[in-house]
């Protein structure tokens, strides 16, 4: 019938899309599918051909067009063993994450086992299940937020070393999406420990190349600020961080998130005016080096110019965003 034809797709759903020239991509799609790669691309290749078709491909990589609307159509359709799939196809990809190079320009290069398009489409896949926790399902779980929140943690929970943390975090903006609460916890538990290989990517770059790897820490708690439950705690992070006193060489920083946050003219948070001025005033009994800086920079005299912090891209959260200068008091 229909709903069997539309099952022929939920590899790909799941996936979010897959390239050729990618062996892990292969390996994901046969262990989802039941079939092989040669096999499966050939179904998917029938739907690209029909009018209006779900999918397309492009120099041998394959992707979903509208993935929302896919999940949409499909979600119905999944069951408990397209779950269970997906459960080991996050962790099979996470726990295989290359380790970062020196270079940023090769974050995306060929020699990666996976291609960003299925990296980035199961995190996408994540983001989207856990805001169908309203929704009744057939999947064998009671509650799809309550699901992607512990296989996060599982995921972040083997992210350890240097290493795996300049892996990972590239992908802590979009997975602070998918799970602010597991991203949160992960980052607080790092930043309370002294000793914590997470300070490694805030320390400062040697020689004429700078490393930048720490901005995507504050991109994910910036992300975490849009969220009413740990908006304060993640803001109490940044001042954590800030305490540290590194040096940074680039603009992005934990003052300057901090100044965006609380900037009078453009505040960027979903706190209101009420709640920034009581978590300022705890910043500056908590934390005197980052309340020093923080106040210098939001004095009327000081010229300044506010950019915007990260936004959830793909999250239904509501982001308000000041239209014009709040009225002076």
């Amino acid at each position: 019938g229909a709903s069997d034809n539309l099952r022929e797709l939920i590899p790909a759903l799941l996936l979010g899309g897959c390239s050729d020239k990618y062996l892990g991509d292969k390996e994901r799609v046969e262990q989802i599918s039941e079939f092989s790669y040669e096999e499966y691309t050939k179904i998917l290749v029938k739907w690209e051909t029909i009018e209006d078709a779900p999918v397309f491909s492009t120099l041998g990589t394959h992707q979903i067009v509208s993935i929302q609307e896919l999940w949409g159509v499909l979600f119905d359709q999944l069951t408990q063993f397209d779950i269970n799939a997906l459960e080991k196809c996050v962790k099979a990809v996470f726990s295989a994450l290359d380790p970062a190079p020196d270079l940023q320009a090769f974050r995306y290069s060929k020699s990666r086992h996976y291609s960003a398009t299925l990296q980035y489409g199961i995190v996408i896949n994540l983001i989207i299940l856990a805001e169908c926790d309203s929704e009744v399902n057939s999947l064998g779980i009671p509650s799809t937020r309550v699901f992607v929140d512990s296989l996060v943690a599982d995921v972040l929970g083997e992210v350890k070393s240097g290493q795996q943390l300049r892996a990972i975090a590239p992908w802590l903006p979009l997975l602070a999406e998918a799970s602010p609460k597991a991203v949160l916890e992960k980052i607080e538990k790092e930043v309370g420990d002294n000793g914590s290989n997470l300070w490694d990517l805030f320390a400062p770059s040697e020689g004429f190349l700078t490393r930048d790897d720490y901005v995507d820490i504050l991109r994910a708690l910036e992300v975490l600020v849009w969220y009413e439950p740990f908006a304060v705690r993640s803001i109490l992070v940044l001042a954590r961080i800030c305490e540290k006193k590194f040096e940074y060489k680039i603009a992005n920083s934990p003052q300057s998130t901090l100044f965006k946050i609380f900037c009078p003219w453009y505040p960027q948070s979903c706190l209101s005016k009420e709640e920034r001025i009581r978590l300022l005033k705890q910043i500056c009994h908590s934390s005197p080096y980052t309340s020093q800086l923080l106040l210098r920079s939001l004095s009327p005299i000081a010229y300044s110019i506010c950019g915007q912090i990260q936004c959830p891209m793909w999250s239904t959260v509501e982001i308000e965003l000041p239209s014009k200068a709040p009225e002076a008091d």
